[in-house]
């Protein structure tokens, strides 16, 4: 099995785009689940991390008064868990041979009634906590060293050596020769230590958010009270309740199917796909085969294993193993004891390559190029002319001519001039190497998605932080996420003939709903219905149906019981429930089948009689008008004496009792979010189960259609034309509405809209089936209340179910790209206005060094890295939402486009800076008196007009000199300025700096200077601004 489909499964994370190894780890941990390549590191439960805040309390399920008490009690599980105890096994190895009463005999628990609060309290000291054992932490130096896996700061690591190499040649004694490699390698340690303890701080930040992710079970307990836990408290002799989507808390027996059939995915444990059918009853062996070995995990039939996932019915089970004593924690704990060296490490997964990794990567892969092409280049110009001089002597003289002979001082002069050649030459690559931009661009990332948690979006995967800014079409689903997912039966077109008492009956039971108010919005709705109907019959003071107890719910209950569910499926559109009534009803004693769903899956299996006689026109045009009015048609039947058996073939013949009409409204911020993005360029697609009438009469209700044309349906695609044949997908890509869409038609619509144009498409989703769709659209977005499989084959969790959340966090995707891309020419045209800067010295005025390498570094890592960072506090682009998506394959730096393009803005800005810096060392004078006073005002005058640069990068567009409180935007940039020129100062006025550096004060007048000098840098970048915005303006 491959990785991909274990994490599917599992719910585990892919790790993150970064420009290094180091970099992917760190985004990897930020906000996110690092990625485990099953069979090799097994997952850990999600609530390996104790809470740092007291947990929701569970229904009932608390007993203690206070938060702080039960932190205590919660922590105290962390440390007292005993290994002789939890190793002790309270039931058989071989449980499925036992029966289910059996297995709860030897776990001492009643089924019906479940453990009470006591015992759980008892086995939690016991066992502990539900959870596989912490992870090794990785050592703090092998961290240390991976900071230095990053390409451009090897190049810095060479240029180091050659140094510190160029040294030792020379034959040095002095201690001041060696200051030069020395700073470089001090430097870029006190970098990668930074970078270390980011990355720990990371981890630990990973390990505290995962608190907000822990999954949560339905628990029996008290004397038969349905309550919902946190999984990591659950203990063996636990009775559960799982349904589909339900990921398996913890070694569990089935005891009891609540639906017909029970699947379970167990490709995280076999590596096979097929889902594999579930039972309650004790394995038998063929041939009364003897009971006293084990089976193969897939012949055990009636036992759901942690970490796998139910993907079809709904069983009551009771909890066998928990954390490390699971099948799980044992292959967890083989393989981590594997062996020595790399047999017992974890593998690590395959980091995702996403256009921005890759164009970031590419740019990694030019700069190093470039860099040591003009490197070469350089050495090669300044040494042809002395080395072509000494050969050219050398070779008349071997020929016998009477020229010269170069002498040995000429070759030792040579080597020294080579010597100063190759220095100049790492100066330059010192210059030229951006050695800020990995670290920023993981701040950028890391800032912005924690921004996106407070806005109630979960990322699951950071490359999709990059995707959601190029997100061209987003299909969202209706009920919960456009809507407010809050339904009540607005209507109801009964039989004329009656029916009431039958119609009760299936309000009550034909439901999976509680009266506590556990269960889907739809059946609620439909449940308080029966309880109002049944309370206005009685003439009860509680006609709401909610303030009187469960009156109709109750009464059933009493006089019935559920033999059999056949769960809603999505391709039937209904669900069916037997039930066994007794005597002392209205109805009379026997079977009965319940049935609910859509009136196109129900009508056509009642009788005509029961559908107003022949006149089934007017059920269906009362339907119809239903719809039209928006409201979700839900049709109720049922049949009497129903046989023990073929249970597929008494769906037939039904009794017709209504169809009822419910009212969702939509949520209230949805319209003005579809207008965002349609102004932003962005199509918005509702894609819902619901019949094409209504799935029209709510798109006009939040503004989803912009034409006449579009209401009238030429819009809108019915689920059936699936059925019928293949839909082009031109008609998919310019529909808006796709209705009765069933989830294996959601991967169709991606694809579609992928091929036809070329779409970056958001698809949301909440159940199990639709996971394909999720994992083939470019950004999957679960919803919060969704299945564990949904959020596990998803990219983003949208926490709140609401559509303008998923707007919100395209809008700060875009943002972030953006921010990205302003501290990304800030950076870059910096540097090259330090090449230029050595560049121009050396050629044009035959300056060697206008500064060192060390000066060159101090600039690039103290003072540029300050303002670069904080470049990632950028506030959002308030324009980002009224431009177009960038293109899919846009580059990240455009070469085109002339005076307004990128590549001519960095280059007029990067010349300037190189130009003042020359002109200031100019201005000091000549003479080696004047050296340092001349490298101290060319080294403060590329600070501080780096500084002025950094500030233009406060926004691609909007000028800083118009919009003055552009400067106050990000005050972390101030502070990052501020402190880079306190940084400067001091090098230059305290005596060991100034030894180190080779610098010295500067007076008031230079201060000045420096400032005439630097000050054009922002009207400069104004006038590009300018070109920009007027050329925004003509296209738009």
């Amino acid at each position: 099995m491959g990785p991909s489909r274990a994490a599917f499964v599992a719910g585990a994370l892919p790790e993150a785009l970064a420009t290094s190894a180091r970099q992917r780890r760190l985004l990897g941990a930020v906000h996110s689940i690092p990625q485990r390549r099953i069979f090799h590191q097994l997952p850990v439960s999600a609530a390996r991390q104790r809470c740092r805040r007291a947990p929701t309390p569970a229904i009932g399920t608390r007993p203690f008064a206070h938060r702080s008490t039960y932190r205590q009690w919660r922590a105290s599980l962390e440390t007292t868990t005993s290994t002789a105890e939890a190793d002790r096994r309270p039931v058989s190895s071989r449980q499925y041979f036992e029966a289910p009463d059996a297995v709860a005999s030897q776990l001492r628990v009643n089924l019906a009634g479940g453990l009470d609060t006591a015992t759980v309290r008892e086995r939690l000291r016991a066992y502990g906590l539900n959870r596989l054992p912490e992870e090794e932490v990785e050592p703090l130096w092998r961290r240390l060293l991976t900071q230095f896996e990053d390409r451009l700061v090897q190049i810095l690591l060479g240029a180091a050596g050659v140094s510190f190499l160029l040294a030792y040649v020379a034959d040095e004694q002095q201690l001041s020769a060696y200051v030069e490699p020395l700073v470089i390698l001090a430097i870029l340690v006190i970098n990668a230590s930074i970078g270390a303890l980011l990355e720990s701080r990371a981890d630990e930040s990973i390990r505290a958010m995962q608190a907000y992710v822990t999954e949560r079970a339905v628990v029996v307990r008290d004397g038969g009270a349905k309550q919902v836990v946190d999984a990591a408290e659950l203990v063996p002799g636990d009775v559960v309740e799982l349904r589909a989507g339900d990921l398996v808390p913890a070694d569990v027996r089935v005891v009891r199917l609540l639906s017909k059939t029970l699947l379970a995915d167990q490709a995280v444990l076999t590596g096979e796909s097929v889902g594999v059918e579930k039972q309650a009853e004790r394995v038998s062996l063929a041939g009364g085969a003897a009971t006293d070995t084990d089976l193969p995990l897939q012949e055990q039939c009636n036992c759901l294993f942690s970490g796998t996932t139910v993907t079809k019915g709904r069983c009551l089970g009771v909890v066998l193993r928990t954390g490390p004593n699971t099948v799980m924690g044992s292959i967890r704990a083989h393989l981590s004891g594997q062996g020595d060296g790399d047999q017992g490490r974890s593998e690590k997964a395959p980091v995702l390559k996403t256009p921005l990794t890759e164009q970031i990567d590419r740019l990694g892969e030019t700069l190093t190029s470039i860099i040591l092409g003009i490197c070469a280049a350089v050495f090669v110009l300044n040494m042809a002319p002395e080395a072509w001089d000494a050969l050219r002597r050398w070779m008349a003289a071997a020929n016998g001519a009477a020229a010269p002979i170069a002498t040995a001082d000429d070759w030792e002069q040579l080597a020294r001039d080579g010597i100063e050649s190759f220095k100049f030459a790492v100066a330059l690559a010192v210059a030229a190497v951006p050695e800020g931009l990995p670290a920023v661009i993981t701040t950028s990332l890391a800032l912005g998605t924690r921004r996106m948690s407070q806005r109630g979006v979960l990322i699951r995967s950071l490359p999709c932080v990059e995707t959601l800014g190029c997100t061209s079409v987003i299909c969202s689903d209706k009920t919960g996420t456009l809507t407010q997912n809050r339904m009540k039966v607005a209507d109801m077109v009964r039989n004329a003939d009656g029916g009431e008492e039958a119609l009760l009956l299936v309000l009550a039971l034909c439901t999976e709903a509680t009266v506590e108010g556990i269960g889907d919005a739809t059946e609620l709705a439909l449940l308080r219905e029966g309880e109002r109907l049944w309370h206005a019959r009685n003439g009860s003071s509680a006609a709401d149906g909610t303030a009187g107890g469960a009156g109709n719910k109750h009464h059933w209950e009493r006089h019935g019981r559920v033999v059999q569910v056949n769960e809603f499926d999505r391709e039937r559109k209904r669900m069916s429930v037997e039930v066994e009534l007794s005597a002392g009803t209205a109805l009379l004693g026997g079977r009965y089948l319940l049935v609910k769903g859509a009136p196109e899956s129900v009508l056509p299996l009642c009788t005509p009689e029961s559908v107003q006689g022949t006149a089934a026109g007017d059920i269906q045009r009362a339907t119809a008008e239903l719809s039209r009015r928006g409201l979700r048609c839900i049709a109720l039947a049922f049949k009497r004496n129903v046989p023990g058996d073929a249970w597929q073939a008494t769906e037939d013949r039904l009794e017709f009792l209504a169809v009822a009409g419910l009212q969702d409204p939509p949520r209230p911020q949805v319209q003005q979010a579809i207008d965002k993005c349609r102004t932003a360029g962005i199509r918005t697609v509702m894609v819902t189960g619901d019949n094409a009438l209504t799935a029209q009469a709510i798109a006009r209700q939040i503004g989803l259609f912009t034409t006449d044309s579009e209401e009238e349906g030429v819009a809108v695609v019915d689920g059936a034309e699936f059925l019928r044949g293949d839909v082009p997908d031109e008609r998919i890509a310019a529909a808006r509405v796709f209705s009765r869409i069933e989830p294996r038609h959601k991967l169709r619509i991606v694809q579609s809209l992928q091929r036809a144009r070329n779409d970056v498409v958001g698809m949301t989703g909440d159940g199990v089936n639709d996971a394909p769709a999720l994992k083939g659209a470019d950004v999957g977005i679960a919803m919060g209340s969704g299945t564990a499989v949904a959020k596990a084959a998803a990219d983003m969790v949208i926490t709140d179910d609401d559509f303008s959340t998923i707007v919100a966090a395209v809008e700060e995707g875009r943002s972030i790209y953006s921010n990205m891309r302003q501290f990304i020419r800030y950076l870059l045209s910096s540097n090259i206005g330090e090449v230029v800067a050595v560049l121009a010295a050396s050629l044009c005025f035959g300056i060697p060094e206008i500064l060192a390498p060390v000066q060159l570094l101090w600039v690039n890592l103290v003072t540029d890295g300050l303002p670069a960072t904080a470049l990632s506090f950028n506030p959002s682009d308030p324009t980002a939402m009224q431009r177009p998506p960038r293109r899919r394959d846009e580059p990240f730096l455009n070469v085109r486009g002339g005076l307004r393009g990128e590549l001519a803005r960095y280059l007029a800005m990067g010349t300037y800076i190189g130009a003042v810096t020359v002109a200031a060392y100019q201005s000091a004078g000549s003479g080696d008196a004047a050296t340092a006073h001349a490298r101290s005002l060319a080294m403060t005058t590329l600070v501080v007009a780096e500084m002025f640069n950094a500030l233009n990068a406060l926004s691609d567009t909007q000028s800083v000199l118009l919009r003055p409180q552009l400067l106050v935007s990000n005050r972390w940039l101030l502070l990052a300025i501020g402190l880079s020129v306190a940084l400067q100062v001091l090098v230059l006025e305290l005596p060991l700096p100034q030894q180190v550096f080779g610098v010295e004060p500067l007076t008031v007048a230079d201060w000045w200077r420096i400032l005439l000098l630097c000050a054009p840098v922002i009207p400069l970048d104004e006038l590009f601004k300018w070109m920009k915005r007027r050329h925004r303006d003509s296209e738009g």
